[in-house]
């Protein structure tokens, strides 16, 4: 007869809590792939749409043919750490865009159930304990903006889990001492810095976490002070970690240095300015953008945007954070409010709004507002609670429908784009070139024309194009060009070929427009 646990060795009792938590957290991984997998065969999608996804993975594509035959890679400004994960699981996809939605869903899913470990690694004496967790896990499995991250060929969903798994694994080794689960954290923030730069900035709260904890009483999991997180610069497990960490960013870094647009003239270091908090209107490489919200207000309200974590649900993160500052639980609230309000403070001084950009922050702040739930529920009378927990329920669901909204959207835009691409090839000899702008990608991918992206060609690459002896053709979303390329290369390009050699329309297809390149009779 086995002991009950209330008498089991403390060792045992730890080995039952981590098998119940690790049980709980992949059912959460479970849940996540399950809301994604029903989404995609209800509204099929190859994750594929926009220009970002192709270019992703059109790289992930090039990196074999490179690897294997030398053969130059395509022009790709953004850190490779997705599309590496896409190549390797190309073979077993059969090189189709399934091996990058793949990646996706298994990222985005398994998210959920890292938050889950990470809310209990930091947040053990919190009330509830366990509920609280499950909460941070729900809130993410079930996001509605999780759910899209999971569909597409996109690094969001990448950079979401790395950054709930390093926080995850130094709080571990914080815990444990184990020189494993250091080098696991620094890997995990290595890889979330080469999936997207801004991730780069999580080494901020992680650093103060650790300062903290090694200086207090308490870091989140009630340890005094302990060997293993004072002088850490000096001892070689730390070495170790920065080492591997090094050798993930580093290699990355060099690459990228050979193209500055992608790192020391990056638009979001370059044009950064805290001045762009209070702005709405921006011309930039990009375009001019009239955005409804100032930048500051915008990134905040996505926050608790409904998609993203479900309002009722965000706004419970702040008693999440004054109860962890009740408690004095320092180290934990550096970390779990330290990464927010630093990507905030980050992405407010961009000039650009998009809600995927707040994305890796989601863990946090779920830990935060399942904190906050499961204090609330604690000190509720007894009838109060039922409506808590249905309040909870409903502000979940509706988070999800939400995302799935969204999601069907997506998948709508993406038919109109094949229903562009299918228009085009009724319209254009098989050997004609075409000049477009905003469809480029698309086109280059689903047909055999020689499509020429607008935005690299200056008049005289115009001009060379044109006196091919093989038709050439303009697509172009004329309105958009007018109005938020106004002044740039597109809108001039455009302008130059009306003037010579000249335009004539073909035909239109929603906001596209169909021109032949050269006056009649040429």
């Amino acid at each position: 007869m086995s002991q009950p646990e209330s008498l089991a060795p403390a060792a045992q009792r730890g080995m039952l809590r981590i098998e119940s938590d690790g049980a709980i957290a992949l059912l959460l991984v479970g849940l996540g792939l399950g809301a994604g997998l029903a989404a995609r065969l209800r509204w099929p999608f190859d994750g594929l749409y926009g220009q970002d996804a192709f270019a992703y993975f059109r790289y992930a594509r090039a990196l074999w043919p490179w690897l294997l035959h030398g053969t130059p890679l395509p022009i790709y400004y953004w850190p490779a750490g997705y599309p590496l994960l896409v190549a390797l699981a190309l073979p077993l996809a059969g090189w189709g865009s399934a091996g990058g939605q793949s990646v996706s869903i298994i990222a985005g899913s398994g998210a959920a159930g890292l938050t889950y470990c990470l809310s209990r690694e930091l947040l053990p004496r919190a009330p509830g304990g366990r509920a609280a967790a499950l909460v941070a896990g729900l809130a993410v499995a079930l996001s509605g903006a999780v759910l899209r991250a999971r569909l597409v060929v996109m690094s969001d969903a990448l950079a979401l889990a790395c950054c709930a798994a390093a926080p995850w694994a130094l709080a571990r080794y914080a815990r444990t001492g184990r020189g494993g689960w250091l080098v696991a954290a620094a890997l995990a923030l290595a890889w979330a810095i080469i999936t997207r730069w801004v991730c780069g900035l999580l080494a901020l709260p992680l650093l103060a976490f650790v300062l903290i904890a090694a200086r207090t009483n308490d870091h989140g999991r009630g340890l005094g002070r302990t060997a293993h997180l004072s002088s850490f610069a000096l001892r070689p497990r730390w070495l170790a970690a920065f080492a591997v960490g090094a050798l993930v960013v580093v290699p990355q870094v060099i690459a990228s240095a050979a193209t500055p647009a992608a790192l020391t003239r990056h638009q979001w270091v370059e044009t950064w300015s805290a001045a762009n908090a209070w702005r709405r209107d921006f011309t930039t490489v990009d375009g001019t953008q009239h955005y409804s919200l100032p930048v500051a207000v915008f990134y905040l309200a996505q926050m608790a945007w409904p998609s993203f974590l479900a309002t009722p649900l965000a706004l419970l993160a702040l008693p999440g954070a004054i109860w962890l500052a009740r408690e004095r639980s320092w180290a934990a609230l550096a970390l779990l409010a330290g990464w927010p309000l630093t990507l905030w403070l980050f992405l407010l001084g961009i000039p650009y709004e998009n809600a995927r950009f707040v994305l890796p922050a989601l863990p946090a702040l779920a830990a935060l507002a399942g904190l906050g739930f499961a204090w609330a529920y604690a000190a509720a009378a007894s009838w109060r609670r039922a409506a808590l927990a249905a309040g909870l329920a409903l502000a979940l669901a509706g988070g999800l429908a939400w995302g799935l909204r969204d999601y069907h959207r997506l998948v709508a835009d993406k038919d109109e784009q094949l229903a562009l691409v299918a228009w085009v090839r009724g319209r254009l000899p098989a050997d004609g070139t075409l000049l477009t702008f905003g469809a480029t990608l698309t086109l280059q991918h689903y047909t055999a024309y020689d499509v020429r992206e607008l935005f690299y060609l200056a008049p005289a690459d115009l001009d060379g194009v044109v006196r091919q002896r093989r038709p050439t053709y303009l697509l172009l979303d004329v309105a958009n060009i007018e109005r938020q390329w106004a002044g740039l290369r597109p809108q001039q390009d455009y302008h130059y070929l009306q003037r010579r050699p000249g335009l004539q329309a073909v035909g239109q297809r929603a906001n596209y427009t169909l021109f032949r390149v050269g006056r009649p009779g040429q």
